[in-house]
Order: structure tokens, then sequence, then C-alpha cells
């Protein structure tokens, strides 16, 4: 499946976020290739509580191994669209912190479900809700 933005959108992007279209795109392009890495990294992990590796005799992993993940600093929702682009059966809650630019509304008219959250604040979710945590770049941004 193939992600198509109208011009509507891309406007909206320039002129409500100041973000420049290069930038958007380049922040998909990235995340295309991290999902890739992700899940060729992930794929030996599931059989990690096992007493032994898995062999050629094993079963493969099953396709759902990852069901639910937590952007915890979503920008744009690139890895969101990189997992549907994947077609991995995952659903995503797109974080976006407090302390950034409030990109919020870009990730909901993407159709993504998503949320503003202040990370010196418990999350208010049940602990194992979530299969994977993502977390790129956020302590980062919240150390400066």
């Amino acid at each position: 499946m193939r992600l198509a933005f109208g011009r509507r959108l891309l406007m909206l992007i320039v002129m409500h976020l100041g973000v420049e279209p290069e930038e958007f795109y380049e922040d998909l392009h990235f995340w295309r290739s991290a999902v890739q890495n992700y899940w060729s990294l992930l794929t030996p992990l599931i059989f990690s509580d096992h007493p032994k590796r898995p062999g050629d005799e094993d079963p493969l992993p099953p396709f759902n191994m990852i069901r639910n993940v937590m952007d915890m600093s979503a920008n744009y929702g690139g890895l969101n669209a990189a997992l549907l682009e994947e077609k991995k059966s995952v659903w995503v809650m797109n974080v976006v912190p407090a302390k950034t630019s409030n990109v919020l509304h870009l990730i909901l008219d993407r159709g993504f479900a998503g949320a503003k959250h202040d990370w010196c604040e418990p999350f208010p979710t049940y602990p194992r809700t979530y299969d994977m945590l993502h977390a790129n770049g956020l302590l980062s941004l919240l150390t400066s």
C-alpha cells in the first residue's frame, strides 16, 4: 500500500508547521529502511525466552510477533506509516512529546492514533499494553 498525500496535506505541513515537504518525505524514507532493519533484528528474538536458540527444525516466528507499539517521539508518524507500508499488522500509539512543536494534528489527519504527552508524568495505560516502546531521539529531546 503506497501512502499518498494530497496537496492539502502538504500545504498544511508547510504553512501551519513550518516543515518543508522534503523534510517530511526524508522522515518517511528514513523510517522505511528502519522498519526493515528492526524487523530483521527482532525476528530471531521471538524465541529468546526458550531454552534453546531456533534451529532449522523450529517453526518460524509468528507474523504478528509485535502487535502494539508506542512511538514515544512520533515526530510526523513516519514509523507508523512505514509499518503500514510493510504490511505489518501492528497498532501504533503515536505520542508527541509536549516539548516539541505541535504536530499531533498532522498525525491525526493521516488517520493514525496519537496523543500529546509530557514524559515527566506517567502515561495513563496498563504497563503491559505495548509489545515495543520506541523512543528515537526522546532522551536527547528531554535533556536539551
